[in-house]
Parts: structure tokens; C-alpha cells; sequence
């Protein structure tokens, strides 16, 4: 579901309003809407706050992240679905301004690209490995907390790229999650010995 706010100030722009921007905005909502819904990218999810400016013709004209989701990956989606260039439906004839800004919290559904059943058997591997990492960790925890990983497995298994791809906000739990998922460390060698790239949650529980 995407919510739609527009930002408008002024006489000209209460004017607008009353002369058919409210269903102009109706109709950009269901627009982007439908632009989520066609997304096939693999995504760990969340909301992101974007700002675009829209001419007369529709033509977006300015495009920005006004607050991340936290996740890079669908932060740039984002852009993807609201870029410079983007042909939105046309401003009302009847509306008496040039161009107009608007600011769309979108919210992306968490999920996982259609992958064969022996990468889906190697991402389990993965994660019971992970989690028996963070069990084994040495030292307690003042809070706990869950992240996204993203990672690279070179054909030997070793990893050799590895970031936070949604941060749980706390930056004790991302160091940690940088940790288990550590460059250099040694896994089983992926399917079929291709480097694989795999996004994964880690969650961090605080001891009872």
C-alpha cells in the first residue's frame, strides 16, 4: 500500500487543490502502486521516503531520497520506481501551477527472488551456520536486535565481500553481524562452485 502526501502551501496551491488535485493525487497513488507491485527484485523490504517534483506534462523532473529505509537495495528500487524522466499522468488542465511537489512514503514487501531448490538448500546451510556463530559468541549483550547481511561466496566458499544491507539500528548488533559474517571466512563451497551473492537476516537475541 503506498500513502501519498502532498506538500502544498499557499493560495495558488489551495486553489489546485480544489480544482482537481485531490484526485490527481488518487491517481498517482494508484500509479506507483502498481509500479511496487510489478517489482520482481529480491528485497530485504521496507519504507522509504522520496520526494519528486512533476511537471505539467507528468515528466518527473526532480527525484530524491527523503529518508532511507535503512537498506540500500531498496532505497535504490525506490529511485527505480520514481526516476528523473518517469511519465506520470499530466497535472489537471484545470490546476493553475507549473509543476508540483510531492512526497510518497512507498513500502516494499520483504522478498526473495525465485531461486532453484539447491540455492535455497545452501541459504538454510548458510543460516544454521550463521546462528550457531551468534550462539557460540563469547560475550552477553546489553540488547538485541536483527539486520540484513549481504555477502559474496567465491567458488571455494571463502567470502569475499560483505556489508550491512539493512541496519538494525544499533551499531553494536551491525559490528557483530559484520563479525559472523566475516571477509575471509571460510564456508561450504556454493552450488554447482558459482559465486553466489546472498542476502540474509541475522537476528541477535539477548541472553534470558
Amino acid at each position: 500500500m503506498v500513502l501519498l502526501l502532498l506538500c502544498l502551501a499557499g493560495p495558488a496551491e489551495a486553489q489546485a487543490e480544489a480544482a482537481g488535485v485531490a484526485a490527481y493525487r488518487q491517481q498517482l497513488a494508484r500509479t506507483l502502486t502498481q509500479r511496487v507491485r510489478n517489482l520482481r527484485h529480491a528485497t530485504p523490504g521496507g519504507t522509504v521516503l522520496v520526494r519528486f517534483v512533476v511537471g505539467r506534462d507528468g515528466l518527473v523532473t526532480q527525484s530524491e531520497i527523503e529518508a532511507s529505509s535503512g537498506a540500500e537495495a531498496t532505497d535504490r528500487l525506490t529511485l527505480a520506481i520514481v526516476p528523473v524522466g518517469l511519465r506520470l499522468p499530466p497535472l489537471p488542465a484545470e490546476a493553475p501551477i507549473r509543476s508540483l511537489a510531492v512526497t510518497v512514503p512507498l513500502r516494499f514487501p520483504s522478498r526473495e527472488a525465485a531461486t532453484p531448490d539447491s540455492v535455497k538448500a545452501y541459504r538454510s546451510e548458510l543460516h544454521t551456520l550463521f546462528r550457531r556463530r551468534v550462539s557460540a559468541l563469547p560475550h552477553r549483550m546489553p540488547t538485541g536486535g536483527r539486520l540484513f547481511m549481504r555477502f559474496k561466496v567465491e567458488t571455494d566458499g571463502t567470502i569475499s565481500q560483505s556489508e550491512v544491507a539493512q541496519s538494525s539500528g544499533l551499531k553494536h548488533i551491525d559490528d557483530l553481524g559484520l563479525r559472523i559474517v566475516l571477509v575471509g571466512f571460510k564456508l561450504p563451497p556454493p552450488p554447482d562452485r558459482q559465486p553466489i551473492r546472498i542476502t540474509m537476516p541475522l537476528r541477535f537475541f539477548m541472553p534470558p
